[in-house]
């Protein structure tokens, strides 16, 4: 629906104007989109949302009543620890993050917080680029950054895959390997893009994937469970951090994680219930 905010009030009112039964929203930060929302919730029409807070589960003071989502610490623990063990405690690392997003500084502080307290690993500088600006800001930074930090910069945190998408074309063209350094670790998302790098060992080493076709089947049921004056599920997947060792048995054919634990028959066996 666009990264500003005049192009999201468009978008909402004309979702509001066709008077759905029920609203799923996606990637909008709940705090700044609460005005915006408050006319749904004065038609008591619910929302659901995925990743609209940093924390699965319901959001508070917000119009929005439940977030799908992993846990934001948790997924930024994950990456950062990887990035320590794969370094030997030794990672100097730079973090890419979004600053407008409560979910993306929560994973980006988290990630610096743990870099810092590792004694021999090196925080050299947080990076934020709006994840709207990625594709004409990430360039550049990434020729300054190589410049700035030459051999330095050992190990890259990014709260989005997405940031590697543009960064890989100055590394490339700056002869660097496509093992790294600089390593590429991505604290969620999990995008085909970055899969397939992973795979192939090309420029990104990990990614801590969030389940997306997965969340979509939970989306439909957590909104249903509202409209059903039921309580929500409460389910939240199970972190995995990809790698090329095991990435082979956790992907589908459109290179998306995808958790082979039968949810699929499971929502169906639910909504077949009356």
């Amino acid at each position: 629906m666009g990264g500003n905010h005049a192009n999201q009030a468009a978008v909402f009112k004309q979702a509001l104007d066709i008077e759905p039964d029920g609203l799923i929203l996606g990637s909008i930060d709940a705090n700044s989109a609460a005005p915006v929302l408050a006319p749904f919730k004065n038609a008591g029409i619910p929302i659901v949302g995925w990743h609209v807070s940093p924390f699965p589960g319901a959001v508070p003071d917000s119009p929005i009543l439940l977030n799908v989502a992993t846990d934001s610490i948790d997924v930024a623990r994950t990456a950062a620890s990887y990035a320590i063990a794969e370094s030997n405690g030794r990672a100097k690392v730079v973090i890419f993050t979004d600053s407008r997003f409560a979910i993306a500084m929560k994973k980006s502080v988290t990630m610096a917080q743990i870099i810092k307290e590792c004694k021999d690993c090196k925080l050299l500088e947080i990076i934020d680029i709006p994840l709207d600006k990625i594709c004409t800001l990430m360039e550049k930074t990434t020729e300054q950054l190589l410049s700035k930090y030459d051999g330095n910069w050992e190990y890259s945190l990014a709260i989005n895959d997405l940031y590697y998408d543009y960064a890989i074309a100055e590394i490339v063209l700056n002869g660097k390997s496509a093992q790294g350094p600089p390593i590429n670790i991505s604290a969620g998302d999990g995008s085909p893009s970055a899969l397939l790098r992973i795979k192939y060992g090309s420029y990104q080493k990990a990614t801590v994937p969030e389940p997306l076709v997965l969340q979509g089947w939970q989306l439909v049921d957590e909104l249903n469970r509202v409209m059903n004056k039921m309580p929500p599920s409460n389910y939240k997947v199970p972190l995995k951090i990809l790698t090329i060792e095991n990435i082979e048995s956790h992907y589908n054919t459109l290179n998306l994680f995808d958790p082979k634990n039968g949810y699929r028959e499971a929502y169906r066996k639910i909504w077949k219930r009356k």
